[in-house]
Formats: structure tokens, sequence, C-alpha cells
């Protein structure tokens, strides 16, 4: 026996003390090959009991039994497999997907137990050319006549090959003719299986049925056999799995909703995009604001010069005997960024300029990496460099407009250059401790002439400074007997780096504990190496501002998210309720909750893939304007001060924001899921016999 409904009764509740009997005590038995009508007039209890066969509804007591076996203690998930492998539906209003074709509306139902796509695609069309619709298979229901809806209905109600074909007044929309049409259709494509009609129509019932059962105020009145029935014990040869929907199902259904609401998500859309699109520029300001800063504190002549020295804990320590040879620094020599590291030439005790008659006192005179190392100011330089044989200056423009006036010159701003061929007299003189009464006396004199041959364009920050090269001002002290007396002068040297942009890292590496470092920032160890650099120092102190600067800015846009992830769900809430219907069917046709869900998941997720990529290519958009503004309003030139970061492809030229862009993109999807988090949950709880009742 396929199905037996033992003392089946089904009550309903109306109000708190009133209810009603749909069904009474109802027993029937059916066999597979058997074409049952179950004729009563409306509010009989025919469409309960039609429910409760599909597992839609259940009885108040009483049991359905399939193939032997109770389903008293059936959980959801069993109603679930049970109509997807052995029930089939049609509808009097056909319950067709709006915006599938007639061939997607049969493939569907295959999608969930578990057939490839390729064998899906078979079957719908050998089952639509079955039902007479081999030319019409692209079409939507909206461009089919009634007659052919049914059809695509009944090709839906087989597409699993189902042991149990259910039909609600499958002719109650049609004429007489199509009616009696699809009547037939019925009758030859489902000889094989159980067929339970619920009609009003007595005439077609007792031409087409084998039997007949009459029902009134939910009680059997009458159970009469009509005709002959092959009844058959076929297994269904189609290999069903307990499968789910695809999420590229979920993806292609939420698509093709999109498209029937196109202006509602691209309003949506635009207001996802605003916050990505804020986000991104506010980065691309940050990258691009400290690029630029990079490159102007890189500018200095000295940027690749850190001056280290070792430092003592304890002040009494300091008076203890030290390494004196400059094998001391091995360790920072080993990093391989460091090119060199070389003796503190300490001639900063009193460093003055004269040139006619004029002196300029308090000019820091720093050393250079080397002529040809000085790459990071070829950029921002007039003239050349000075050479590492020779007593020549490069001065910045504070320092040249020194010069220019020293000369007797009126400075222009815009003519730095005059400074380039003038003589400076160097003049540096030792200061020293009087032993006996501890005053600061001034000691023995060194003088040498130099000439200017350089100016380089640093940032302003109005300080005049002279550069010299290293090796020049070495030997010229070394032959005047500078370095005699000065044991202690090795504590301190000057670490040049290959590359400057590595300033900041090379420094860091030398405070490090393990490479014999003081601990980083504040000293930790008794004793230990120290980095220090004036560029690094105004460098991070820039940077710092601007992280700080672009941490409120994007706090502040991402409210901009905020807004956009409630106009989401409030587009997912409203796509639910339009799809109801939907639902429904799906439900009918055996989908779980798992599979409603990721309808509207998908579609969430869609419309935040959407809004990521319409922001970023907004972002890009606006990204050459912005530039524009930007150096029109600071009266600066950088190119590039909103700069997206660019990554390139592995193994390829092309180069794309990938990371950033990637990372906002499933930021956007990820808040677009967030947001139809919840309206997605509302969507498992529509039951079908009330989605399908409103419709």
């Amino acid at each position: 026996m396929l199905l037996s409904l033992n003392n089946l009764s089904k009550e309903y509740t109306i109000e708190k003390k009133k209810s009603f009997n749909a069904l009474s005590s109802v027993n029937l038995n059916f066999e597979k090959g058997e074409f049952v009508s179950i004729l009563g007039p409306s509010g009989c209890g025919k469409s309960t009991l039609l429910n409760i066969i599909a597992g839609l509804d259940r009885p108040t007591s009483g049991d359905l039994i399939i193939e032997g076996k109770s389903t008293k203690k059936y959980k959801k998930k069993n109603w679930d497999l049970y109509r997807k492998n052995n029930i089939g539906f049609i509808f009097q209003s056909f319950n067709l997907i709006e915006h599938l074709s007639a061939l997607e509306n049969v493939e569907i139902v295959m999608n969930l137990i578990g057939l490839s796509k390729k064998d899906r695609i078979k079957r719908a069309e050998s089952l639509l050319k079955q039902v007479g619709l081999e030319k019409h298979m692209d079409h939507k229901p909206g461009e089919l006549s009634g007659g052919q809806k049914q059809r695509v209905a009944i090709a839906r109600a087989l597409a699993n090959d189902p042991d149990i074909i259910l039909a609600d007044e499958p002719t109650g929309a049609l004429d007489k003719k199509t009616g009696i049409q699809i009547m037939q259709l019925i009758k030859d494509v489902a000889r094989d299986k159980l067929i339970i009609m619920v009609t009003h129509n007595r005439e077609l019932a007792y031409e087409y049925s084998t039997r007949v059962v009459a029902i009134l105020d939910g009680k059997i009145q009458k159970d009469e056999k009509i005709n002959e029935s092959e009844k058959n014990s076929l297994k269904s040869e189609l290999k069903k799995k307990d499968g789910s929907m695809s999420f590229g199902n979920a993806i292609k259904l939420s698509l093709r909703n999109i498209k029937e609401k196109m202006g509602r998500i691209v309003v949506t859309t635009i207001a996802g995009s605003i916050g990505i699109a804020g986000i991104l520029l506010v980065i691309g300001l940050s990258n691009g604001a400290t690029n630029y800063i990079d490159i102007q504190t890189n500018s200095f002549a000295s940027a690749n010069i850190i001056q280290a020295s070792m430092k003592f804990k304890d002040a009494a320590i300091e008076k203890t005997d030290y390494p004196k040879n400059i094998n001391v620094y091995d360790s920072i020599k080993k990093n391989p960024d460091v090119l060199n590291v070389r003796e503190d030439l300490n001639v900063k005790d009193i460093t003055s300029f004269e040139a006619n008659s004029k002196e300029l006192k308090d000019i820091p005179f720093n050393s250079l990496a080397g002529e040809n190392y000085l790459s990071n100011i070829e950029h921002a330089l007039k003239g050349s460099v000075p050479k590492d044989n020779k007593n020549e200056l490069l001065v910045n423009k504070d320092m040249a407009k020194n010069v220019i006036e020293m000369y007797g010159m009126n400075p222009d701003k815009d003519d730095y250059t005059k400074a380039i061929g003038k003589k400076l007299k160097v003049i540096i003189q030792e200061k020293t401790t009087n032993p006996i009464t501890g005053d600061e006396i001034l000691g023995k004199k060194y003088t040498q002439d130099f000439e200017v041959v350089g100016v380089v364009d640093e940032i302003a920050l109005s300080s005049a400074s002279a550069y010299y090269s290293y090796d020049a001002v070495n030997a010229w002290l070394k032959n005047d007997g500078y370095f005699i007396g000065k044991e202690n002068r090795i504590v301190n040297a000057e670490v040049v780096i290959k590359d400057v942009h590595n300033n900041e890292a090379v420094l860091n590496y030398i405070n490090a504990k393990e490479n014999g470092g003081i601990g980083g920032n504040k000293m930790t160890e008794t004793k230990g190496f120290s980095a220090t650099s004036q560029i690094v120092m105004v460098k991070t102190a820039i940077k710092t501002l601007i992280n700080l600067a672009e941490a409120v800015m994007i706090v502040f846009i991402s409210l901009a998210l905020v807004v956009s992830t409630i106009l989401i769900g409030i587009v997912i809430f409203s796509s639910v309720l339009e799809r109801k219907k939907e639902i429904g069917i799906l439900k009918a046709v055996g989908a779980r909750n798992k599979d409603i869900a990721r309808i509207f998941q998908a579609e969430s997720a869609l419309i935040g893939l959407f809004a990521g990529v319409t922001g970023v290519l907004v972002a890009f958009i606006i990204q050459p304007i912005a530039n524009r503004i930007i150096n029109n309003v600071l009266n600066i030139n950088a190119d590039n001060i909103v700069n997206i970061p660019l990554t390139g492809i592995p193994f390829t030229d092309i180069k794309i924001p990938f990371v950033t862009i990637a990372g906002l993109i499933v930021i956007s999807i990820l808040v677009a899921v967030l947001a139809g988090h919840f309206p997605s949950k509302r969507a498992t709880k529509i039951q079908v016999i009330d989605a399908l009742r409103d419709e």
C-alpha cells in the first residue's frame, strides 16, 4: 500500500474557545497506478485532505502511513524529503515562478534532488516535449496561455519522477476544451503514478478517474471504483539525492528578481556605494599624503644618514671603559639595508661660515652619504652634488638665501641658484673645559675654503643647512690634526643606508634589543645602540597625524554604510513579501529552510557586490578630480595626492588595486549579507499553505 489514512482528523481553532472539524475520522487507502478524484462542495475538507497527504499540514489525530511507515514521528526534514522525492504538484492557478522560463521552472525541482545541470536540462527538455511545449521552452509564464502554463506545471510535477501527483482543481482556470486536453494529458503522462485530484467537475472526474471519493463536512460519503486501474509497484529510476539548492542557482533566481526590480536596486546600490567610495578615497588620500610626505622628507640631503651612538642606562656605568674600536658596530653592518658605518666626524662643536667679512653661526653642518648615493635628491636638486675628493658644499634654500645675502645681493625667492659657485670659509672651533675652573673655553680653530655647487629643495622647515662630502672633510680634519686627543669619539657613528626609503626600518633595527639596541624608543637595557634621525622623526610624526585623520574620517564615512545596511535590509524584506508565492512553490516541491534563506542571502550578496564595485568605480572617477582640487587649494604639485594603493597581479604586467579594492568589496558584501540576515530568516517562517492561499 502506497498511502494509508488511518482514522485521520483535522481540527481548526477559529477563536480561543471555538473550533471546527475540517476532517473527521477519515480512512482511505491509495495504490500506485490509481487516478482518484475527490469531489465535494467548497469547505468540505478536500484541500485539507490534499495538504495533509502532501505533508504541508499535520492531522490533529490519526496517522498518515507512507509505504507502511507511520509519519507520527516525522520532523520537518523528513517532510521536506518526502515532498522532494515523492510528491508532484499541479495547482489551479499554475503557481509558476514568473521570472523563470518554462525550462527553468521545470529544472528547478531537479536542482533540489541533486541532479547535475546537464541531466536537469536534458530531463526538463524531454518533459516539455512530452507535454507539447518543445517550441515554448524559453518562454516565461507571462508569454504563455493558460493551457500552456498548466502544461508547464504538469511537466514540473513529473520532474522529480514522484510516486504521487497531487492536482488541486487543475482545470479550474481553463476553458472546457483546454480542460479536457489537460485531463487527458495528466492521465497519459502519469498513468504509472498515484494521481489524487481535487475537483468540482463531476463530469471530468467520472470520465478520467479510476476511483471517486466524495466528501461532505469532513467525512467520507462515498468511495466508489469507476474504472479498473493498473496498480503497480514500480520504483523511480531517477537517481535522487538529498540535495539542496546550490548557491549558483540561488544567485540565478536572485538575478532574475533583481532585473524585475531594477529601479529599486539601483537606488540601493548607489546608497551602498557612497560609503565604499568614501572609504576608498580616504584610504587613497592617506596613502597619497603619506607618499608625498615620504618623498618630501626623503628629499633632505642627509635623509639616508642615521646617527648611531652607544647609550648607558646608569651614569656611573658611563665612567667604565668600553670598546673604542669601530667593530663595536659589526651587528649594525649585518643589516642588508646598511651601506656603511663610519666614524662621526664630530664637527658640530662650533661651526660657522664666513664670506665677505660676514659670518653665519649655528648652521647645521651635515655629512652626505657620498656622491654616488644621492639619487633621493635628484628631483629636487639644482646644480650638482659635492665630490668626495673636493671641498664642495650642497645647501638648502634657506642657506642659499643666506649665502646670496652674504655676497651683498638681493635674494630672489625664485632664483636660489645664485648661491652656486660662491665661496664659503668653514670654521670649526673646538669647545673644551678648563681643567682647573671647569669653565668652558674655546680651543683651536680649523678653517677651510669650500665652494657651493648645488641647491636642494628640501621641505620647508625654516632651517638653514649645509651639506658636505664625508670623505673630503674627513681628509681635511685628519691632516689638520683635529682628531688628536678625541679618544671617545668612537662612541658615535653615522650609518649610511642604501635606500633612503628604508631609513625608518633601519633606525628601528638598530634600536631593537636583539641587535644590541636600547630596546626601542625607551632605554630598557644597561647599555646599547641608539639610533636617531630628525628626518625620520618628522616623517613619523606627520604620518601619525595622517593615520589619525584617516581613522576619524573613515569612522564618519562608515555612517553611510550603516544607512545603506538599513536600506538593504528594507529592500530584502520587501523582496521576501513580494516573492511569497515563489517561496510557497519552492517549499511545496521540497525546498528546505536553508534553500529559501540562501536565495535571499544571495540577493543580499549581489546588492553588496554591486554597491562595492560601483563604489570603487566612483572612487576612481573622482580620484583625478580630487587631486586637482587639493593641489589648487593647498598650492602644491602632487599628481597622486589621492593615490589608491596599487598591487600587481602575479606573473603579469597588469596592476590593479587588488588588496584594497577586494577588501572593500568583501566588506560591502558582508555588510549586505548581514543586512539581509533577518529578512532571510523571515522568509523561512512563511508557511506554504498561507503563501499559496494568498495568491
